[in-house]
């Protein structure tokens, strides 16, 4: 019996010697869908970002995803876009 979901993921501080406030990281996932939904089996995510301290009250983090079985339906692999942005007050 396969595991219902399953994530591992690395974050590094520090990539670079003249940004050591920013922050790399790399994360995949594995998500099965209920038996219970018809024609749903499982989903895989693989993620990578980098977050950007531009100040210590500001950051912004883009993000690239590359989803496997989407919806663990047939709709085709697909690649996913997201910034975060953080303010500090």
């Amino acid at each position: 019996m396969a595991p219902s979901d399953l994530g591992r993921g690395a974050d590094h501080r520090g990539l670079f010697k003249h940004r050591a406030r920013n922050r790399a990281g790399i994360a995949i996932y594995y998500g099965r869908f209920s038996d219970r939904l018809p024609r749903q089996t499982a989903e895989t995510v693989v993620e990578l970002n980098y977050g950007i301290q531009a100040t210590p009250w500001f950051y912004l983090t883009p993000d690239i995803q590359y989803v496997i079985n989407p919806g663990g339906t047939e709709i085709p692999n697909a690649f996913v876009f997201g910034l975060e942005v953080g303010l500090t007050f």
